[in-house]
Parts: C-alpha cells; sequence; structure tokens
C-alpha cells in the first residue's frame, strides 16, 4: 500500500499516487484506477441509512489540495477521462478531518473517506 501525506493531506492507495500538476500553492495528484467501479463510502454516512455510493467507470481519481498554511479543504474529482470535464463525482472535504483510504478489491475499488486519527 503506498502512502501519500504532504500539509493537511493523507491518503493510503492500493494504487500509485502520482503528483500531475504543482505550484507554490496547490497540488493535483490523480490515480488511475483503469476504468473500474467504485464504491465510496464517507465516515458517518450510515447514519442516513445510505452504506455508499457506486460509480461506474472510473478512469482516474484527481484531488487537488492547497499548500498553503492553514488552508485545510481539498477536492476530490472522479473523471471518466483525465479531462475535469468528465467529472462523474467531485466534492470537498476538510483534509484535517477525514483520511482518503483506496483498496483495490476483485470486482471493485472500494474508496473510504474515514475520520482522521491523531490529528490537533
Amino acid at each position: 500500500m503506498e502512502t501519500y501525506e504532504k500539509n493537511y493531506l493523507k491518503i493510503k492507495s492500493d494504487f500509485p499516487i502520482k503528483v500531475l500538476n504543482s505550484s507554490a500553492t496547490d497540488e493535483d495528484l490523480i490515480i488511475n484506477l483503469d476504468s473500474r467501479v467504485v464504491n465510496l463510502s464517507f465516515a458517518g454516512l450510515e447514519k442516513f441509512s445510505v452504506s455508499r455510493f457506486q460509480l461506474t467507470e472510473v478512469k482516474n481519481i484527481l484531488i487537488r489540495h492547497s499548500l498553503k498554511e492553514n488552508f485545510k479543504l481539498g477536492t476530490i474529482h472522479f473523471l471518466r477521462v483525465i479531462d475535469l470535464n468528465s467529472s462523474l463525482l467531485n466534492f470537498s472535504i476538510d483534509l484535517n478531518e477525514f483520511e482518503i483510504y483506496i483498496s483495490e478489491k476483485q470486482f471493485y475499488v472500494k474508496v473510504q473517506i474515514k475520520k482522521a486519527l491523531n490529528r490537533p
């Protein structure tokens, strides 16, 4: 399992994490899933009687996070192709509150947004 930690972002992934674009203010990461089914779950989602969201034919996950101090929001995009205009789903999360886990399963990719442990 590969681990990426920078600023407030923490990812653990069975897939390679590559820097797509980096500047002084933010960084884009790309994770190639090769057009797999994604089962996406969030910490606390079960209290709404929802177990997961499922996306089909996800080619890439793009994660944009800020490199600025005290800027904790990040955006996650699930893409059909590498173009942002092909986004199937995107959302913002507080990266200080959550960690991202990406696991390869036999018939799908499991993406979990879990509560961060040991954060200030």
